[in-house]
């Protein structure tokens, strides 16, 4: 499917299921296909709290990687903005997307079964008042290795950005470093605006 028009919710939760993803395009599944938007192409806000997302890919169209390779630079895939409460993810593919999911404002998120190859940034954090929950996350160059494409995100890229978290429950992560396969930094705290605080708690 292709996305032309960015989608919000912001009065009441939403369900929204695909019908899952494989590694293989051809293979079949749900995948979206994000154009350019200059806003998030999914944004859950206000009393959105309560929805869920799962069983989908996203995709965003990219360079052919040769010399001098950099991306094409695309707002966030989805963004989560005060909420107050749960947005749940689950079984979500990113090959390949600038910005994953992005959040603030958002405590309760769930992020279960997040698998991809964000090159800039992967998962954003801030503001989140309550424990973020965080399981089976893999980031991996599922979409393409090539040197160029890796050269950049060495450079580059961020898979997890914590601004102010509360509470972060992260059993099951992984994060390919900073190897010929990962990226700059695998988990980087950054200071987005004045409610930033380091983060409170890691389980």
């Amino acid at each position: 499917y292709a996305l032309k028009t960015a989608l919000s919710w912001s009065t009441r939760p939403v369900i929204w299921h695909g019908a899952g993803w494989n590694d293989a395009p051809s293979l079949g599944g749900t995948r979206l296909l994000i154009g350019q938007s200059a806003a998030p192409m999914v944004t859950f806000a206000g009393n959105a709290r309560g929805s869920e997302m799962a069983d989908m890919a996203f995709v965003q169209p990219q360079p052919v990687p040769g010399a001098g390779w950099t991306p094409t630079p695309y707002p966030c895939a989805v963004q989560v903005t005060d909420t107050a409460g749960r947005i749940e993810f689950r079984n979500i593919l990113m090959v390949p997307v600038y910005d994953g999911i992005c959040a603030t404002g958002s405590g309760r998120l769930v992020l279960d079964g997040i698998y991809g190859q964000p090159l800039h940034r992967g998962i954003v954090l801030d503001r989140s008042y309550d424990a973020v929950h965080m399981g089976r996350l893999h980031f991996w160059p599922y979409w393409n290795n090539d040197p160029s494409i890796m050269g950049w995100q060495q450079q580059n890229g961020v898979a997890l950005e914590l601004g102010r978290v509360d509470g972060l429950v992260a059993p099951d992560v992984r994060l390919q470093g900073s190897g010929p396969l990962g990226w700059n930094r695998r988990i980087r705290q950054s200071k987005q605006n004045r409610h930033w605080h380091a983060l409170q708690r890691f389980y």
